[in-house]
């Protein structure tokens, strides 16, 4: 695996999402639109100048979720997205005054349940009830 970057996306890159193939096993865990109000950031996952996945982020500090990660069918299982969201992690504890970072997973969603831990996030007890497992990571 080469080294990726993480930087927020331009509005006149974020059509390079829509272009980008998933695996369809990653792709039946997408949620649809994020709700509304809620702001949104879209940061690309590059290597080097090609894009090769996307991290949604929602919420506004201290606290942000880690609303979809998508990373290109042929890039799956080799380590790009745990890089992109330690990449991603680091720059918002250092710019954004983040204190902690939440995701929301599916619980069929295995894949992403062993990259949240594997990145340091914490599962929080109870939170199947709502339908999903909730993860945090504490920065500060």
């Amino acid at each position: 695996m080469s080294k990726v970057s993480v930087r927020r996306l331009l509005p006149s890159e974020e059509y390079l999402i829509e272009q980008l193939r998933v695996a369809p096993a990653q792709a039946e865990f997408f949620p649809g639109e994020a709700a509304r109000g809620v702001p949104l950031q879209r940061w690309g996952i590059w290597q080097q100048e090609e894009l090769i996945g996307f991290i949604e982020v929602a919420g506004t500090p201290p606290v942000l979720w880690i609303s979809r990660i998508g990373v290109r069918w042929d890039k799956q299982e080799l380590g790009y997205g745990r890089a992109a969201l330690e990449a991603l992690i680091a720059q918002l504890s250092r710019s954004y005054r983040v204190q902690e970072v939440r995701a929301a997973v599916h619980p069929e969603n295995l894949p992403a349940q062993r990259l949240f831990l594997r990145v340091g996030f914490q599962r929080l007890e109870g939170s199947q009830a709502i339908g999903e497992l909730l993860f945090s990571l504490r920065l500060h």
